[in-house]
């Protein structure tokens, strides 16, 4: 990798790094609005949300190798 391009790449990731994305967001309004108990229903509901296309992705995915 060229120095200038990993010099222009390193600030962009740490950029990406610190924006929180809306998942982070919903998580610490509903934990200051309704408590830590909320917050941990809140990622559970995420992590179920994200399970599902992951396992589906999956699923399609080896089935299509084995075509």
């Amino acid at each position: 990798m060229d120095l200038h391009l990993y010099i222009a790449y390193c600030p962009a990731v740490g950029i990406l790094v610190l924006i929180s994305g809306p998942g982070v967001t919903l998580l610490v309004a509903n934990s200051l609005r309704s408590g830590s108990r909320s917050g941990l229903v809140t990622v559970a509901g995420a992590g179920a949300g994200n399970a599902i296309p992951l396992t589906a992705t999956t699923i399609r995915l080896v089935a299509f190798s084995r075509c």
